[in-house]
């Protein structure tokens, strides 16, 4: 199904007559053409809320801005206006920048979250390791707690950190819980 921005506009006057209606279009609709900026910003907003999924945002001019900000995720295919509103700006002129910052996106959050467990773990880990000392009468001596974080930890943080995004973009997602 394909949609002109005038009959956009009149489901969105009568949403309110038949919501059913307005989110049957919006789901079944493939295009979306001769929109003006604020009914693309409407129909970002709609699908956000109506069908309540992340919707991504690609552009090239300043009647693009107002539907690159409200997306989650807005890309803006020019260094003109649109590069001032959107978050991700590509040099390329095409939307094949999505994928790449998809798979960058995805790598990133996944990193971010094997680094909390990392660090989380190292503390659980060295808590326990001090409390069992402490009930044997010993304590490790702060040029020890040094030594474990320069030489033991650093190396493994800075190798984990090192990590680059996979060429290809999986269907697998990254967890929903750092937990």
């Amino acid at each position: 199904m394909a949609l002109t921005g005038k009959a956009f506009k009149y489901a969105l006057d009568r949403q309110h007559t038949n919501p059913f209606v307005f989110n049957s279009i919006l789901a079944k609709a493939r295009v979306f053409a001769r929109m003006s900026p604020d009914d693309k910003a409407l129909l970002v907003d709609s699908l956000q809320i109506n069908l309540e999924i992340n919707c991504g945002m690609c552009g090239d001019g300043a009647n693009d801005c107002g539907a690159l900000k409200t997306a989650a995720v807005g890309i803006s295919l020019s260094e003109a206006e649109a590069s001032i509103a959107a978050p991700f700006t590509s040099k390329v002129q095409d939307i094949r920048c999505v994928v790449s910052l998809l798979i960058e996106g995805k790598a990133a959050m996944t990193t971010s979250f094997q680094a909390f467990k990392f660090i989380e773990l190292y503390a659980v880990t060295q808590f326990v390791s001090v409390t069992i000392l402490y009930f044997m009468g010993q304590n490790l001596s702060d040029n020890q707690f040094l030594y474990i974080d320069i030489v033991v930890l650093f190396p493994l943080c800075i190798f984990q950190c090192w990590t680059h995004a996979s060429d290809t973009l999986t269907s697998d997602m990254p967890p929903e819980s750092l937990l």
